[in-house]
């Protein structure tokens, strides 16, 4: 399993039957290590955005910046209560929680709200509500998230730069992502391009199945059969909400040029 930029970048390299391989992903000046440095991150971030990896899994309290009753709070954050700053290292936010019940007083965790599925804190909900958005601070634009939750947590998809963090499967999906994006540039040949567009979308969908059945099952799709009798297929579900678009929503990567 590539562990390495290097590796990952010559995986790819080597599926192109390129005979130039990289041994500094940083300082090599070869034309196919500059292509490499061209996409590696793209791809990365591209994949890393298009699931809710565990790899990637990341919780963190949200800082507050502002209440909607602060000044001077700008008007267009209506009817949003509060206002976050965007983790830094966040590619995508799943949904976010309430802070959790304080501890009983011998130190244990405190799961009084019941099981797993009704305890109000560890599982999503539909009234906990937010959006991502744009302000100005001194007059630089930034990202921070709106919500109707104080005191909130993020639960998000983290930017993970180490390959070693990455499984088995989740290399050999960026591997085949980086092939399909180095075909042109190395190759020049366009029959190659669609065939290595099929391969990167086959290992894509086998790391995010993988990753997925580590998880609590759950299913996106609501046959129309079920809709109308206000069932879900999701062993996940509370409140009637399916909770497939956390747990298992997968994001489209565009193939496009």
């Amino acid at each position: 399993m590539p562990n390495t930029k290097e590796e990952i970048c010559n995986q790819a390299l080597s599926d192109l039957g390129s005979r130039v391989l990289i041994v500094d992903f940083a300082a090599d000046t070869t034309p196919v290590a500059v292509q490499c440095r061209l996409w590696y991150d793209t791809m990365r971030q591209a994949l890393l955005q298009a699931a809710p990896w565990g790899l990637a899994r990341r919780i963190a309290p949200l800082v507050q910046l502002a209440l909607l009753s602060d000044i001077p709070m700008p008007t267009d954050m209506y009817p949003w209560l509060v206002k976050y700053t965007y983790p830094a290292d966040c590619l995508r936010v799943n949904y976010i929680l309430p802070p959790p019940l304080p501890p009983l007083p011998d130190g244990t965790p405190n799961v009084s709200g019941g099981p797993v599925f009704s305890n109000p804190w560890g599982m999503p909900s539909r009234a906990n509500r937010f959006i991502p958005s744009y302000d100005a601070n001194n007059g630089v634009p930034r990202k921070v998230l709106l919500s109707n939750l104080l005191n909130a947590y993020a639960v998000y998809v983290g930017d993970v730069t180490d390959p070693t963090f990455f499984d088995a499967s989740f290399s050999k999906a960026l591997v085949a992502a980086m092939s399909y994006k180095l075909v042109m540039p190395v190759t020049g040949n366009v029959t190659m391009k669609s065939l290595f567009a099929k391969v990167a979308e086959d290992e894509i969908t086998k790391a995010r199945v993988k990753d997925g059945n580590e998880a609590i099952p759950t299913s996106d799709h609501i046959p129309d059969w079920i809709a109308t009798r206000g069932l879900s297929p999701s062993y996940a579900n509370v409140g009637g909400f399916n909770l497939g678009q956390w747990y298992d929503g997968w994001c489209d990567i565009n193939w496009a040029e």
